[in-house]
């Protein structure tokens, strides 16, 4: 699967994740949350001053 997909899905999933209502660890999926969003603006410029590797 490509990376930036995969990043896009996992970004997904943890923001359903803190915006869930009734999440019992809403503060630790807070403390996630930040560092994953960083993650993911990371791979983006990464991949925008790279480009895409054709395989």
């Amino acid at each position: 699967m490509n990376p930036s997909v995969l990043m896009i899905l996992i970004l997904a999933l943890v923001l359903i994740s803190v915006l869930s209502p009734f999440s019992a660890l809403a503060l630790l999926m807070l403390a996630l949350f930040v560092p994953t969003l960083i993650w993911a603006a990371w791979t983006i410029v990464q991949s925008f001053l790279r480009g895409e590797a054709e395989h």
